[in-house]
């Protein structure tokens, strides 16, 4: 019911609803994880103990990863340098959900192991008895099995989601780190027919505009320049787009070939 409502209301494209509702998927994703992870421990608090110490000492490594992964990302999709995504706001929102989904996908790979290879690791909850091997085949299907099955639910959740949460979550940092207004001429200036576009200042006398455009954000080159209206729009496109382009234009032309004939 949680999923159908989720992806309910994705399907209006409500950002509020998409924001709440994925914490509390993330919330949820955690909690299993740590209630899962209680369950099969000993006394001694064995398995939780490795956890924090793997957790410990791969943070540094994964958050490093994450960041830089992070930064290349914005730098290609704003069209902006690499060195100047070091400290916007954007970056350690798309970091934060590369960090948690890397930790979630390690879980996942753990209770990989345990499913196949049990052997690996005493599950015995009392390691003076002569028990067998917990957990055994009625755990792997009560609980391991749905866990997988909870898992590719949510990520699917997540994976329908996380566009409209990056798209809430840009517009909303753009608040903080980009203006409503450019420089041009000797003069503020702002886009008459876009009121809502944010810039961001690049160099003097260059800008990223960023216009929002139904449920996207359209970026563009803004230079400035000598003649009216002082300013110049370049959208941002990719290698893609530029081969879709030409094959576009080429099968016009040879539309209309064929038509004159």
């Amino acid at each position: 019911m949680f999923t159908c409502f989720i992806l309910f209301k994705t399907e209006y494209k409500e950002h509020l609803y998409a924001i709440i509702l994925t914490i509390a998927t993330i919330i949820s994703m955690v909690l299993i994880a740590r209630s899962h992870i209680a369950s099969i421990d000993n006394k001694e608090k064995t398995l939780s103990s490795y956890t924090k110490t793997i957790i410990k000492y791969t943070w540094i490594v994964i958050s490093l990863f994450s960041y830089n992964i992070s930064r290349a990302l914005i730098s290609i999709t704003l069209d902006i340098p690499f060195d100047s995504t070091n400290d916007r706001p954007i970056t350690f929102l798309f970091s934060f959900f590369c960090i948690f989904w890397i930790y979630y996908s390690l879980y996942y790979l753990f209770l990989f192991v345990i499913f196949y290879l049990p052997e690996f690791v005493n599950f015995s909850r009392n390691k003076k008895s002569k028990t067998k091997f917990y957990p055994g085949t009625g755990y792997h299907l009560s609980v391991i099995l749905p866990s997988f099955f909870i898992y590719i639910a949510l990520s699917n959740v997540l994976g329908i989601n996380i566009p409209n949460i990056l798209k809430t979550g840009t517009i909303f940092t753009l608040r903080y780190e980009a203006r409503d207004s450019f420089f041009c001429h000797n003069r503020y200036m702002f886009l008459t027919e876009h009121p809502d576009a944010r810039f961001i200042l690049i160099s003097e006398g260059s800008y990223r505009a960023l216009i929002p455009h139904k449920d996207d954000i359209n970026v563009f080159r803004l230079t400035c320049s000598d003649k009216e209206p002082f300013y110049s729009l370049n959208g941002v496109v990719d290698k893609d787009s530029l081969i879709l382009t030409a094959i576009k234009e080429r099968a016009n032309i040879l539309i209309n070939d064929l038509y004159l004939k």
